[in-house]
């Protein structure tokens, strides 16, 4: 399963209802918890209506054992829905979160590539190269981290595969291979901050230029950490705890009380309701680790090979605008109407399709993009 994206235009509620493929409902009816719970419904309801047991319905009338009061019911079920919904958003907050984190290196790594290709014009370019690589294979082992390696150790098969497809020399791989994360990343950083040291020196550009290009690197680095430190920091598991034991509790006082209905909307009643219950709290579970192969878990390969591209096309790239003059002076002669150019925005004349013309807006037709295939674990 990956990412799935849609249109919320497309089509009604109802419709949505009933494309039930990508929702949460075939994941709940997997649980045995839930089962357990309607099948108890279903068993009180069978037994009150067929009169199974004549001393069993007395138990379920006022006064008796069974005996629940529909307002006392209401009480707990919205407590329930307070509490799960509070943890659902604060789910959803961690997931925008690491979302916004994950862009965040991206964009940070192809900027710092930017500013090495743009100040340091007289330095070696294979130094931008060296530094554009290390990012690269920086962000592969951050990501691998979160999906596949928590404990923050590679095996000997992660580091051969990365020197395989040419995200690290076997020199690089024997210096990293026997650090932790943690360590790898500050080593990394001095590397990137040495080869920025190495091209000011031959293209010096002065302390505020290198200043400015040595903080995005650092920032790079720190935005590893946060979200490293956010994937870390779940909702509290006493919270987490709770709230299963509440989705319990509203099953089994559920299923006692609407047992009592005579017909048979009882039970699908129950059935759906508490299958509510259940898909809200699985969706906040999803939520909360995006870095997997689900439908709410981030695309990752996609991302990063977008990436790639992006970043291999700008190294390549050279200004077209050699001599500017002549842009100058049709700007001076010709002045943009507002009314034109707010036309290009209100009516789109291009048929719409859910797949981008272009993936990359600096696409490379050598864009390197075997480290995406590391991230799920195919071969490269």
């Amino acid at each position: 399963m990956t990412y799935f994206s849609y249109d919320p235009t497309e089509h009604g509620f109802l419709t949505v209802t009933w494309m039930c493929s990508r929702a949460v409902f075939p994941r709940v009816l997997q649980k045995p918890g839930y089962w357990a719970f309607v099948i108890l419904n279903c068993t009180l309801w069978a037994c009150l209506k067929l009169d199974l047991f004549s001393s069993f319905g007395e138990m379920f009338e006022q006064g008796g054992l069974f005996w629940l009061d529909g307002g006392h019911l209401k009480i707990i079920g919205a407590l329930l829905i307070f509490f799960e919904v509070l943890y659902t958003s604060q789910c959803y907050k961690r997931y925008f979160m690491m979302g916004t984190q994950v862009q965040d290196l991206f964009q940070t790594a192809m900027k710092c590539v930017l500013d090495h290709k743009v100040y340091f014009t007289k330095a070696d370019p294979t130094l931008c190269k060296l530094l554009a690589k290390w990012l690269r294979g920086q962000l592969l082992l951050a990501f691998k981290e979160l999906k596949h390696c928590r404990s923050g150790e590679f095996a000997e098969e992660h580091w051969e595969e990365l020197q395989s497809i040419g995200a690290f020399s076997q020199q690089e791989v024997s210096i990293l291979a026997d650090k932790r994360m943690t360590q790898i990343r500050y080593t990394m950083l001095h590397w990137q901050m040495a080869v920025t040291n190495e091209a000011d020196a031959q293209s010096p550009r002065g302390p505020p230029i290198l200043f400015g290009i040595m903080s995005r690197i650092v920032h790079f680095h720190d935005a590893q950490r946060i979200l490293w430190q956010i994937n870390s920091m779940p909702v509290p598991y006493v919270y987490f705890h709770l709230v299963n034991s509440m989705i319990s509790c509203q099953g089994f006082l559920g299923a006692i009380s609407m047992a009592e209905t005579p017909s048979i909307v009882g039970p699908i009643s129950f059935s759906l309701s508490f299958a509510l219950f259940v898909g809200m709290l699985e969706v906040a579970k999803a939520m909360s680790d995006p870095f997997g192969n689900g439908d709410v878990d981030y695309p990752l390969e996609d991302w990063f090979e977008a990436f790639t591209e992006n970043n291999a096309g700008m190294q390549a790239q050279k200004v077209v605008l050699d001599d500017f003059t002549a842009s100058l002076e049709q700007s001076k002669q010709r002045t943009a109407s507002t009314k034109l150019l707010s036309t290009f925005l209100s009516e789109d004349k291009v048929q719409k399709s859910v797949t981008p013309v272009s993936r990359s807006y600096f696409a490379s037709s050598n864009g390197d993009t075997q480290g995406s295939k590391l991230l799920d674990g195919s071969p490269a």
